[in-house]
C-alpha cells in the first residue's frame, strides 16, 4: 500500500488491487466505521482511496496504523486459479500439437518441401493461440 497524500485531515492511499470493485468497497465500509472519519471515497480508475477524517480525534499514525490492519488481510489474499477437471486432457493435446507442429515445421524448412513446413507452422501458430487463449488468466495477470 502507498499513501499519495496526507494532510491533516485527509489522506490518499494507493495499491493495484483497489482496482477491484469488491476490494474497494469492503474497504471503504470498513474505514467509514472507524471512528474520527469523516468520508471516505474510492476511486477505482487510479486504484486509490481518498479518507477524510478529524484529525483532532484520530491521529495520522492511528489511521494509518487502523486502515493496514485491516487492509493487508485483504490485500494479501491471492485467488487460486484451478484449471478445469477437462482441461488436463486438452492441455496436453495442446502441448503436443504445439511441440510437433514446430519439430514438423522446423525440420520441413531445413530438408522438406516448403509446403510442409508453411502447413505447419501454420498449425503451430493456430494451436499456441489457441492454448493462450484458454490460459490468458495464468498468463496476463
Amino acid at each position: 500500500m502507498q499513501i499519495l497524500s496526507n494532510l491533516p485531515g485527509r489522506i490518499r492511499i494507493a495499491h493495484h488491487k483497489l482496482k477491484n470493485d469488491t476490494v474497494l468497497s469492503q474497504l471503504a465500509e470498513y474505514s467509514k466505521s472507524i471512528k474520527g472519519i469523516d468520508s471516505v471515497s474510492g476511486n477505482m480508475i487510479s486504484g486509490s482511496l481518498l479518507i477524510y477524517y478529524d484529525y483532532k480525534t484520530l491521529t495520522e499514525s492511528e489511521l494509518i496504523s487502523l486502515i493496514l490492519k485491516y487492509c493487508e488481510p485483504i490485500l494479501q489474499k491471492r485467488r487460486k486459479l484451478r484449471a478445469h477437471k477437462g482441461d488436463k486432457f486438452w492441455r496436453d493435446i495442446l502441448h503436443g500439437g504445439m511441440i510437433g507442429s514446430l519439430a514438423i515445421c522446423t525440420v520441413s524448412g531445413f530438408y522438406g518441401p516448403k509446403k510442409i513446413h508453411l502447413i505447419t507452422g501454420l498449425l503451430f501458430i493456430l494451436v499456441s493461440a489457441e492454448h493462450t487463449r484458454i490460459n490468458r488468466r495464468l498468463l496476463f495477470r
